[in-house]
């Protein structure tokens, strides 16, 4: 009976550890999709646009 008790205990323990790295990895996700979408915006910022790159060859006919 106590094998049955010290079962059902770890079960639940194993259980909350799961939720909790559950929930660690849904944060990590937000963080990564954050890191992810400032990026883009950094990135966007740097490269030419089409209207750029125009000038630029205009300047070279």
């Amino acid at each position: 009976m106590g094998d049955v008790k010290a079962l059902k205990r770890e079960n639940n323990e194993l259980k909350k550890r799961i939720s909790q790295l559950s929930k660690d990895f849904k944060s990590l996700q937000l963080m990564q999709d954050k890191i992810a979408e400032k990026c883009k915006v950094y990135l966007s910022s740097k490269i030419p646009n089409e209207n750029d790159v125009q000038f630029l060859s205009n300047g070279y006919d």
